[in-house]
């Protein structure tokens, strides 16, 4: 569903900057150099969603593992990130 959602936006920023690359067309930019602009603002959005999605996933733990063992007693352990978690983060780097 993340994937789809991040599809959908960057479709709906290609259709609003329409004008923007066809302004960079006509003062003689390349398909290729329009492409590689595209692929990295896609790869640093991608990026930034990883990251920030990883630090409140990490946040959020920080903040429930207190709440959890004081109302609950369940006891959360707060590690770094697995490899199977670190492949799907790879995973959606490459769909992005």
């Amino acid at each position: 569903v993340s994937l789809l959602g991040m599809l959908t936006t960057l479709l709906a920023n290609l259709n609003q900057r329409r004008r923007e690359l066809a302004i960079l067309r006509s003062v003689g930019a390349r398909p290729w150099q329009l492409f590689t602009l595209i692929s990295i603002e896609s790869l640093f959005t991608t990026l930034l969603g990883c990251i920030v999605g990883s630090a409140l996933y990490y946040l959020v733990m920080l903040l429930a593992s207190s709440y959890l063992q004081s109302h609950a007693g369940i006891s959360v352990n707060i590690d770094m990130l697995s490899y199977y978690e670190l492949t799907l983060i790879g995973v959606i780097m490459a769909a992005g």
